[in-house]
């Protein structure tokens, strides 16, 4: 977006007949394509790696967890795509993405640290509800604990990022230019 705010190129876009809601769809389209191919890399990688472990064991279960970890983390990545995009079209200053995300970060560590339920609250939180293992003291050593399968974090990315892509495609005030 950068790109376009220096070299007035929204300007020349807007007097081609581009539409800006028409334009920002494209760029969200042509990134959420970058980041499947991101996540199904990934997925890759992942299981080459598991593969090698002794530990390693294909069930119902696990195909599960994994299906469901991938798929949320990909949904939860577009949200907060869509999030940022509608947040550098509103916004006057140029930092304020960054500002968004380092205080977004902590925030997110914090409220993982804190509470499971504040979990769902926090965007950058929804990747810690995604653990499936948690550590539980017995006696005088950590013992791991397998978590329950999560659904609620994959039906949540899912409805802000319909309500997320819907406000992109009709937004109507755009901030064009940066300080």
């Amino acid at each position: 977006m950068e790109i376009e705010e220096k070299n007035n190129m929204w300007q020349m876009q807007i007097m081609l007949g581009e539409k800006v809601n028409s334009i920002l769809i494209d760029k969200f389209k042509n990134l959420s394509f970058s980041l499947v191919l991101l996540q199904i890399s990934e997925s890759i990688v992942f299981i080459l790696l598991a593969k090698k472990s002794v530990n390693f064991i294909v069930n119902n279960e696990i195909i599960l967890r994994f299906c469901l970890v991938n798929l949320t983390a990909l949904l939860i990545n577009l949200f907060l795509l869509v999030i940022f995009i509608i947040i550098e079209m509103k916004t006057k200053k140029v930092y304020t993405l960054s500002f968004i995300s380092i205080v977004g970060g902590l925030t997110g560590i914090i409220t993982m640290l804190t509470s499971n339920i504040l979990t769902f609250f926090n965007p950058f939180a929804w990747m810690a509800s995604l653990l499936n293992i948690s550590y539980v003291k017995e006696g005088g050593k950590f013992v791991q604990v397998l978590n329950p399968i999560n659904f609620y974090t994959l039906i949540i990315a899912l409805i802000f990022l319909i309500f997320g892509i819907i406000y992109l495609k009709t937004m109507k005030s755009y901030n064009l230019y940066k300080d």
